[in-house]
């Protein structure tokens, strides 16, 4: 059993200090090749690391919601999208990123709301299919 707990430890803790001592950047980049292969739940320690080290990344902090997004845990989703929001300079696909997960968690007027930002920065097909469907949930077509 010491013998099993001791190679645990020799295979594992060189892989704990390569995640310590890798960049920002390339903890980012790690947990994208994760998210590239559908692995969010592998991802989301090195996004957390980059954040831990850099914590107003907002390019962490919006993959960090794009995994909890895909995982389904709205809560977390919703509040890493927020602060990449806070943090960024005002990136559209943030704000329709936090729309859909304000969709998802049933609250259509608050989607509706971060729809129309992101329309607001950026006029592209998607940001404005997105705001008009929205907008069809909550009876405000007319004004979108």
């Amino acid at each position: 059993m010491k013998n099993i707990i001791l190679l645990l430890l020799l295979i594992f803790a060189p892989l704990q200090i390569s995640a310590q001592t890798k960049s920002v950047e390339e903890l980012i980049e790690h947990g994208s090749g994760k998210m590239d292969s559908e692995l969010y739940q592998e991802a989301i320690p090195f996004l957390k690391l980059a954040i831990e080290k850099e914590h107003n990344n907002h390019l962490a902090l919006n993959k960090l919601g794009i995994c909890y997004f895909e995982l389904k845990d709205y809560d977390k989703a919703k509040e890493n999208f927020r602060k990449a929001i806070l943090y960024s300079d005002k990136q559209s696909y943030y704000f329709a990123n936090l729309g859909a997960t304000y969709s998802r968690l049933g609250d259509d007027e608050k989607a509706y709301e971060y729809a129309r930002k992101a329309l607001e920065i950026e006029e592209s097909d998607l940001s404005l299919f997105n705001a008009v469907s929205l907008a069809n949930n909550v009876d405000r077509a007319d004004e979108c």
